[in-house]
Formats: C-alpha cells, structure tokens, sequence
C-alpha cells in the first residue's frame, strides 16, 4: 500500500473467511483489518479479569428482572456503523434478546453489549484499545469499563459523558443499566500476585 491510499475495506463475512493464524490476533474495526502478534494474557490481568467475572456473576445471580449472560474469553461481536467491525472483548454482560450471526458454522453476537470491559495486558497496544473504546461508544454500548492493572484504576466510558476514572477506594456502579451492580474496586485488584 503507498502512503496515502486508503486501506481496502471488508466486510465481517470476509473477514471470518480469512485463513487462522495461530500467531496472529485479527481484528475488523470500521472495514479495516487490524493484525497483532498473539500474546498471551499476563497473571496479574487474568487474575483481574477473574475477579470482576465473579463479582458480575455474583450480580446477576441475584437479579429476577434482568435477563442475559456474563461471557469471558473473547466474546466475539459483529457490529455495525458506518462500516462492519468483528471484535473480541474480554468480558461482557449481554443482554438475552441481542441476536446471534452466523458465518457457517461460527456464531457471534450481530449487535452491541450492555456491558464492554476490558483488562489489558502491558503487552497490549495501547492504540488498538482506544479504537475499541471508540467502537463501543459509537456503537452505543451503555458502559465500557477499562480495568488498568498496573495503576489498579478502572476508566468509565458511556456514550455522550466525559470518561471518568475510578481508583482502589472508588466503587464501580452499574446504573441505571445494570441496577444494583456495585464493585468494589479495591476487590477488583486483590491477589496474592
């Protein structure tokens, strides 16, 4: 590609329809392929990531209006704005009526969480998880929480408001999406690691 032309967009079929690579992660963001090395998630980050699934599930269990799933792993999602984008996200709580898509034999979710968190590594790229970031809130997902290990701070994103950042003393809240979430964030960090 020469400098200044604009790379070829696709579309998330096209994109599911590339060979694996087991060394590289791909993401679709706004019609543009995005590769990565493949790194593997730090124990630190894990253990993070861990503690806030728990605490999710811990919610959601309790609730009796409120209907959906509490994933990790990599969720995959299709999402549609101005141009198709196939991304992972580390844990999501989704709600049940978001559709499935199917790709042969693959399903992902064709539509936005209510909740996008994600934890990442140091070896993460910075640039790759404020594009993301971007995606959600384009795509209007409600919450997208950022859970930084190394600071122990979790940076809040909604559609419309200004970022907020919460540290160890502050207390993650759910509302008015996910009535009754509370996360201590302090919990959020605690581990012998």
């Amino acid at each position: 590609m020469s400098v200044g032309t604009p790379p070829e967009l696709m579309t998330v079929d096209e994109f599911l329809d590339l060979p694996d690579h087991s060394n590289v992660k791909r993401l679709l963001i706004n019609g543009e392929l995005r590769e990565l090395e493949t790194t593997c998630r730090n124990p630190r980050s894990a253990a993070v990531l861990a503690n806030v699934v728990f605490y999710l599930q811990r919610w959601y269990r309790s609730q009796s209006d409120l209907r959906g799933n509490v994933l990790v792993g990599d969720v995959g999602f299709r999402i549609q704005n101005d141009f198709e984008s196939f991304i992972t996200i580390a844990a999501v709580f989704v709600p049940k009526a978001t559709p499935l898509y199917r790709h042969h034999d693959e399903l992902i979710f064709d539509g936005p969480p209510l909740l996008a968190i994600e934890v990442p590594s140091p070896s993460d790229f910075l640039e790759i998880i404020e594009a993301k970031v971007d995606l959600y809130l384009a795509a209007q997902v409600p919450l997208v929480w950022i859970i930084n290990p190394h600071h122990k701070t979790v940076t809040i994103f909604r559609p419309d408001a200004e970022p907020e950042m919460i540290t160890e003393s502050g207390t993650l809240l759910g509302e008015p999406q996910l009535p009754g979430l509370s996360i201590s964030v302090r919990e959020l960090f605690a581990s012998d690691l």
